[in-house]
C-alpha cells in the first residue's frame, strides 16, 4: 500500500488495469477566477494526459464555439476530449473544465444532454471552488479592469485581463493596478459567488444522480504549491487520480487555512474602508480580507 498524508491508497486503487474507474474521464465545473487555469494546466503537464495532438485535458472546453446555446455542439466539444488515445489504443487520462453559467447559462440550458453524455462515459464530476470568495471577486474585478487597460495588447498570444501571464512586457499601470470597489457592492457580489457555488453543486449532482460529486478547494491546492504538489508521499495530481477517478482515498487531503499569494491590502486602494465595512456588517467574513 501507498501511504498518503495519514491515509492509505491501495495498490488496486492505483492500478488502472485492475480498477477500470481509474480510466474514466474527469469533468471539473468552476466559476470565474476559481483557479481552474492553474489546475487544468498542471493536469495537462502530466504525461498521462497528453496524446500526439496535445493535452487531453482542456480548459473552458466550449469557449471556441460559435453557437454556445447549441446543445449538440456543446456535447460534441466535451466528448471530443474523451477520444484521446495512446498509440497503443489505450485510453488516456482526459477531461475538461467548464463554467456552467457562462454564455447565458449555456451548460445549464443543456443539462439533460450533458448529463446523458456524462453518464454514458461514467465520467467523474468535481467542482473547483475558492473558499475565499472575496479574493475571488476582487480577482474578477481586477481582471475586467486589467483587460480594459491592456488596450492593443489584448488578443496577442492569448493575452487578456484574465490570463495576464500570456502578456509580454506588461506596462506598469497594469502590473501595479489597485482598485477601489464600493464596500457594500464587493460584499454583496462576494455573497453571490457563494450562492452560485451552491447552484453549481446542484447542477453537478444532477449530472450523475448519485451524489458522487467531489469538491476541490483552490486554497488547498495553492498551499501545497509547486513543483510537485507534494502531499505526504504523493502529489496532488496523484490524489486527484486516486480519489476523483478511482474512488479511493478521498479523505487524505488535509484542510488548509487561506493564504493569499498577494495580500488584498496590496490590491485594494480602499482596503481599510472595506475592512471596516465587513467587520461592522458581517464579522465572520472579515477573515477573507486578511490583514
Amino acid at each position: 500500500v501507498l501511504s498518503v498524508a495519514g491515509g492509505v491508497v491501495s495498490a488496486v486503487c492505483n492500478d488502472p488495469a485492475v480498477n477500470e474507474l481509474c480510466r474514466r474521464p474527469l469533468v471539473i465545473l468552476k466559476l470565474p477566477r476559481s483557479g481552474s487555469t492553474y489546475v487544468g494546466t498542471k493536469l495537462q503537464e502530466l504525461s498521462g494526459w497528453q496524446d500526439g495532438y496535445g493535452a487531453c485535458f482542456r480548459n473552458e472546453v466550449t469557449n471556441h464555439l460559435d453557437d454556445h446555446l447549441n446543445c449538440s455542439a456543446q456535447v460534441a466539444a466535451m466528448e471530443s476530449t474523451f477520444e484521446c488515445l495512446a498509440d497503443s489504443g489505450e485510453s488516456l487520462f482526459r477531461g475538461f473544465t467548464i463554467d456552467p453559467f457562462k454564455f447565458q447559462n449555456a451548460a445549464v440550458r443543456c443539462h439533460e444532454e450533458i448529463a446523458a453524455m456524462v453518464r454514458r462515459h461514467n465520467a467523474a464530476v468535481a467542482i473547483l471552488q475558492r473558499d475565499n470568495v472575496v479574493a475571488q471577486k476582487v480577482s474578477d474585478i481586477m481582471a475586467i479592469e486589467t483587460n480594459h487597460l491592456l488596450g492593443d495588447m489584448r488578443g496577442k498570444n492569448g493575452c487578456d485581463g484574465w490570463h495576464l501571464y500570456r502578456c509580454d512586457n506588461v506596462p506598469d499601470p497594469v502590473a501595479k493596478l489597485r482598485i477601489s470597489p464600493d464596500p457594500a457592492d464587493l460584499y454583496e457580489k462576494s455573497k453571490s459567488i457563494t450562492r452560485a457555488t451552491h447552484t453549481m453543486m446542484r447542477f453537478a449532482n444532477g449530472l450523475r444522480q448519485d451524489n458522487s460529486t467531489h469538491v476541490l478547494h483552490f486554497e488547498q491546492i495553492v498551499r501545497l504549491g509547486p513543483p510537485g504538489w507534494l502531499l505526504g508521499n504523493t502529489t496532488l495530481p496523484d490524489w486527484i487520480f486516486s480519489c476523483l477517478l478511482c474512488g479511493c482515498d478521498c479523505d487524505a487531503l488535509p484542510a488548509a487555512a487561506f493564504t493569499s499569494t498577494v495580500p488584498l491590502r496590496e490590491k485594494l486602494a480602499n482596503f481599510d474602508k472595506i475592512r471596516d465595512y465587513f467587520e461592522e456588517t458581517d464579522p465572520e467574513w472579515s477573515w477573507m480580507l486578511g490583514s
